[in-house]
């Protein structure tokens, strides 16, 4: 043994000088390595720091008769997968896509649909908008989450994530799925929205409390979602397996065809596959002007916002192991800002970081960058169109206000 490490020793020794000797060469390598992606997430938020942007309340006519179909085709004109140019504007300016954020609020029950955009982008969202929605009003309002300011001794705060059900790219039921497309459109009072659902939930929230729900979306790429040596990613490529296992799952067991389940399986994602994709994230705030009047139900009525799109964990869970997959997919709740045992939070420090964190990521509109990246997920403008979309008369929540008057320009062949 001893001979064998005098004989060893003088050739590590030998290998570790020529290692240190050369580190001019091998320490850039690995601190390029390391510190690429810092690099590039820090120009990416310098650069998102310098955009300007608006948020536009659209205000809704007392009839729209229009199905989500609608909404979709406004979404669909939202996918921009430009502005990040070539190697030397992504990686030195740190040019990105654009981002936008739909959102419906409720402040004391009075409910609002916002929009918000770059401020360069605001007459192309708005004509996209009145080409669909003549008879909406678009008007640039005040950021109302900037008026928003955590403090622990006055006010309470309460938010949320909500994510897919299950990390595949099974669609969530949409408005087609509902008969609210237009090759069906239903009479008024026999149509089935569930954003109705939501806004009846918007419209319990009482006199100084406030309820906001907040889709952060950008155009989808087949890009490295983790760090610059990940695997590119590709949802098309994960609608195609998904389709073929249970292709795969019917032939094996020798059957002519499809469950229901099945069928409606591949069908909606066949319907998917056409659609445009975007990346998204969804958070939602309950907040109390006066924390001595802070609701416990109300968490309950936040983290139920998006159940009509949903279903039953246990009911898809069952139905995701028993007969191939389910369906559609659902949400679920996650990154709540609370524990569940006061020994886990002395005087509430975890708890007030964690509020006012999730307040910095709303006001922000923050989900795809530093300091405040989060989870995100897929959904087509379909999927979209189906949680956010301008109601009729069949969402008759009194918080709901509706201008007297519908919009239209004036004609063209008036005298001068």
């Amino acid at each position: 043994m001893n001979a064998f490490w005098l004989t060893v020793k003088p050739l590590l020794w030998q290998v570790w000088s020529l290692f240190v000797a050369l580190y001019p060469l091998w320490v850039p390598i690995v601190l390029a390595i390391i510190l690429w992606d810092v690099w590039v997430e820090y120009v990416r938020v310098k650069n998102w720091a310098k955009q300007k942007y608006v948020l536009l309340e659209i205000r809704l006519p007392q009839e729209i008769v229009k199905s989500p179909r609608a909404m979709e085709v406004v979404i669909n004109s939202l996918y921009n997968t430009g502005g990040e140019g070539n190697f030397m504007l992504r990686y030195w300016q740190g040019n990105t896509r654009p981002t936008f954020s739909l959102e419906i609020v409720s402040d004391a029950g009075h409910i609002r649909f916002l929009l918000w955009t770059r401020e360069n982008l605001r007459n192309y969202v708005e004509s996209q908008i009145y080409a669909q929605y003549p008879e909406v009003e678009i008007h640039q309002v005040e950021d109302y989450a900037t008026q928003l300011v955590f403090d622990p001794k006055q006010n309470s705060v309460w938010g949320c994530r909500f994510e897919l059900a299950a990390d595949t790219p099974l669609p969530i039921a949409s408005y087609v799925d509902y008969g609210l497309d237009l090759d069906k459109n239903p009479k008024e009072e026999f149509k089935i929205d569930p954003l109705a659902q939501v806004l009846e939930l918007l419209n319990t929230v009482k006199p100084g409390e406030h309820m906001w729900l907040q889709i952060v979306i950008r155009a989808h790429k087949n890009e490295k979602r983790g760090g610059a040596f990940s695997e590119a990613s590709d949802w098309r490529k994960e609608i195609r397996k998904t389709r073929d296992a249970i292709f795969e799952a019917i032939k094996k067991e020798g059957r002519i065809a499809g469950t229901t389940n099945e069928i409606t399986t591949v069908t909606a994602l066949g319907r998917a596959y056409q659609k445009y994709p975007f990346d998204c994230g969804i958070r939602g705030l309950y907040i109390v002007d006066d924390k001595s009047k802070f609701s416990v139900p109300m968490i309950g009525t936040l983290t139920s916002l998006l159940r009509p799109f949903s279903y039953s964990a246990s009911t898809f869970k069952k139905a995701f192991k028993e007969d191939t997959l389910a369906g559609f997919n659902g949400f679920k709740v996650a990154g709540g800002t609370g524990l569940d045992y006061p020994w886990q939070d002395f005087k509430n420090w975890r708890t007030n970081k964690m509020r006012r964190r999730i307040v910095n990521q709303y006001k922000r509109r923050a989900f795809f960058w530093p300091p405040y990246k989060e989870k995100t997920f897929v959904l087509t403008s379909e999927s979209l169109a189906t949680i956010y979309h301008f109601p009729g008369e069949t969402a008759a929540a009194p918080g709901l206000e509706r201008i007297p008057s519908t919009r239209a320009q004036a004609p063209s062949n008036l005298p001068i």
